[in-house]
Order: structure tokens, then C-alpha cells, then sequence
């Protein structure tokens, strides 16, 4: 499990493309299958922050077969690439051309960010929430808001979208918050109970009591 999660997280740091190219590779190697089996890959919870949420949502789109994703914890995520590279997101606006490696101005490029664009890959076939504030500056909530929308109206039992109001773009990640306790983690934990169980609900709630 540790030659696939760090050949992907290598593969991230260099690119989305390159990202995409990793998993059937990592995915076709017997060691890494056969690790990853042994973590209970029907307890598989992806979870990411801005790029990290498109990641964990494509990896919920693109895992092999027989590795079923349990649920998807997208936060504040750039889910919607060909948009969010329209509304220029980031301080200097080139954060999307610098993750994707190109811009979706010509065949090849629009294939590629067709490819790794959560919005592309609709609709959700696991659960997922997508958490956001309504006061990020990082990545705009209409952008979050939009593909939240989107994904629940084709997939209504599987998606929960919270917007939380008043906070930025990092509070979503900090464990310590209100936004982390009163928000995110009940939204998890209830859309965990529906599909995976009381028990595994409980465990989570507990965590942060």
C-alpha cells in the first residue's frame, strides 16, 4: 500500500497528467493490489484540501475496480478545472494551468482536463461530501457550490454539500474549529451511518468529543 499511495503522491507533485497515468499502473501491480487488500479497501476513505479534493474526488471516479471507495471528504476542492481555470483561481490566477500542465485551449488540452476534471466525471457513484466556506478567497465558492449542486442533483442519496458561513479557506482543515467539529465531521458522520453503518458513524463522532 505504501508503493501505491507514494507513487500517486510522486505522480501528484509533478502533475495531474501524470497523476492519471499512475493509478492503472499502480493498480496493475500485484504487491500494491494485494497490500492495499489487506486495508480493507471497503473502508477506503479518500479525503483532500483545494487540489488535494479534486485528487481525492478523482480518485473516487478513476479507482480500479476492485478497490471500492467507501466515501470521498472533498474540502474547499477545485472540482471543476476548466472553470476554475476561467475564474483564474489562486493569487497570481495560474494555479490550474500550473497543476494541469496546460491550459484547455486546444484538442489536447480540453481532452486532458476532461479527463481530470471531477465536473467531467459526473455523476458520483460514492458517497461524498463537499465542504466549503463561504468566505474562501482561495478558491471561489461558486465554483465549490456548482459542481456540489450538480453532483447531488444526479446522485441525491450519495452527496452532501455544506457551506459553512464566514470561514476562509483553511479553517476546513483545522481539526480544532467549529467548522471541522460542527460541521464537517456530523456531515461525514451522517452520510457514513447511511452507508457504512452506526458503528463507524460512532467511531467518528467520538473522535472529536
Amino acid at each position: 500500500a505504501m508503493r501505491l499511495v507514494g507513487g500517486l503522491h510522486a505522480a501528484a507533485g509533478a502533475s495531474a497528467a501524470a497523476l492519471q497515468d499512475a493509478l492503472p499502473a499502480a493498480a496493475a501491480d500485484a504487491g500494491c493490489m494485494a497490500a492495499l487488500q489487506k486495508l480493507r479497501p471497503d473502508r477506503l476513505i479518500l479525503a483532500g484540501h483545494s487540489a488535494g479534493g479534486c485528487m481525492a474526488l478523482w480518485g473516487g471516479h478513476r479507482c480500479p475496480p476492485n478497490v471500492k471507495v467507501a466515501a470521498v471528504l472533498a474540502l474547499a476542492p477545485v472540482a471543476d478545472l476548466v472553470l476554475g481555470h476561467e475564474l483564474r483561481v489562486s493569487d497570481e490566477g495560474d494555479a490550474v494551468e500550473l497543476y494541469m500542465k496546460c491550459k484547455p485551449d486546444d484538442e489536447e488540452g480540453r481532452e486532458r482536463y476532461a479527463q481530470a476534471s471531477p465536473a467531467a466525471l459526473l455523476p458520483v457513484t460514492f458517497p461524498t461530501v463537499v465542504a466549503y466556506g463561504d468566505a474562501d478567497s482561495h478558491v471561489p465558492p461558486e465554483l465549490v457550490s456548482s459542481y456540489a449542486k450538480s453532483a447531488s442533483t444526479g446522485a441525491p442519496d450519495l452527496v452532501r454539500e455544506v457551506c459553512i458561513p464566514g470561514v476562509d479557506h483553511f479553517d476546513v482543515v483545522n481539526a480544532g474549529s467549529d467548522a471541522w467539529k460542527g460541521h464537517i465531521v456530523p456531515a461525514l458522520a451522517a452520510l457514513l451511518e447511511t452507508h457504512l453503518g452506526a458503528e463507524v458513524a460512532s467511531a467518528l463522532r467520538q473522535g472529536i468529543a
